[in-house]
């Protein structure tokens, strides 16, 4: 029997692509299980029972409430969003969906990305949003998100000369102008890209037909050109939109340092805050290895981290451990959500065509 051929290079170059994924992905696997193996060869895990068990009930109530603060303050700028692009959701629904989403890109590579198109559908299904308002919300919800991720990332080269190159605030340039600089750079690229007639469709005729198939890149096509007609309605908002989605996000921020300070704190009352600040940097940076919920990197990295500051090791890893406990139990609320989401539409459509 003829075993035919792939029937042209586009096929041969998604397979050599999905390969090579696949193969870097195993590769960062195998190097983040050494590195963290190498770091768990020194401790002993009564010893991270031991630092666990300073936590009391109310302090892991504690925790517990600051975290569910967080999710709110969080899903709350995906709903002013909305709300600016004339969209007026449940707040308590769309919380919970924002939750099936995060379990979707915290099991698939990439902490950072996945679950977007699941936030994309469950605004059409559920909450009655046009296809382009849906896209236009989630995207620009991910580049408030991943703004400030980058300003967190920029200012760890600072702050490896603060902690360990003996250089004093005072005297160190790169800790305050390199987030700056980028602060500054971002807005002026978010401003000027908005009042652009038709920045996207510009992106995807250059490079969309290189890609995709005919049929594909018609339909990419004209879901863009959906989305920038959302877009022109926003630059006489373009300032008010910054502001407004730059200080929700600096609210969650400053929540979300609080809380891994907290945890920090209630495991080694001795920590400092720029010992935390290290730490915190190298957990953020971790998200960006493309591996199932940073598995590895994000152990790796905080034993690597607390270990230079001078933390003990048992103190890192219950800091891992409650940073796990805390992911999971997200995820698993949004796996729940997810399921009664999709029986619940299942049952709308046998209904419908019943």
């Amino acid at each position: 029997m003829e075993i035919k051929s792939f029937p042209n290079k586009f096929h041969r170059k998604r397979l050599a692509d999905f390969l090579r994924r696949r193969w870097l992905t195993l590769a960062l696997l195998i190097a983040l299980a050494g590195l963290f193996l190498y770091a768990l060869s020194g401790v002993e895990f009564a010893e991270v029972r031991a630092v666990l068990r300073r936590l009391s009930a109310g302090q892991i109530l504690l925790l517990a409430g600051l975290n569910g603060v967080i999710v709110l303050v969080l899903n709350w700028r995906w709903w002013w969003l909305l709300k600016i692009l004339g969209y007026r959701t449940a707040f308590g629904g769309l919380t919970l969906d924002r939750l099936s989403a995060f379990a979707v890109s915290y099991l698939t590579p990439g902490a950072h990305f996945g679950g977007e198109p699941l936030q994309v559908l469950t605004l059409q299904r559920c909450h009655g949003v046009a296809a382009p308002a849906a896209i236009l919300s989630v995207g620009l919800d991910k580049v408030f998100e991943m703004f400030l991720n980058g300003l967190v990332i920029a200012s760890l080269p600072g702050l490896l000369l603060l902690v360990y190159g003996g250089v004093g605030l005072s005297r160190q340039p790169l800790f305050w102008l390199t987030p700056l600089l980028i602060f500054l750079v971002s807005t002026i690229i978010f401003l000027w890209f908005i009042r652009q007639p038709r920045p996207l469709s510009a992106l995807v005729e250059k490079y969309g037909q290189r890609v995709l198939r005919p049929a594909r890149f018609e339909s990419v096509h004209r879901t863009v050109s959906q989305v920038e007609g959302e877009l022109r309605s926003l630059p006489g908002r373009g300032i008010s939109l910054l502001l407004g989605g730059s200080a929700i996000s600096l609210i969650g921020w400053l929540l979300m340092i609080g809380e891994f300070w907290l945890m920090l704190y209630l495991l080694n009352p001795q920590i400092t805050v720029l010992q935390m600040c290290f730490a915190y940097c190298f957990a953020r940076a971790a998200n960006w290895v493309p591996v199932p919920a940073a598995a590895g990197a994000l152990e790796a990295g905080q034993v690597l981290a607390l270990g230079l500051a001078g933390v003990a090791l048992p103190v890192a890893l219950g800091l891992v451990l409650l940073i796990r406990l805390r992911d999971l139990a997200f995820a698993t609320i949004g796996i729940g959500w997810g399921g009664v989401r999709y029986y619940g539409l299942r049952s709308q459509a046998e209904i419908e065509r019943g």
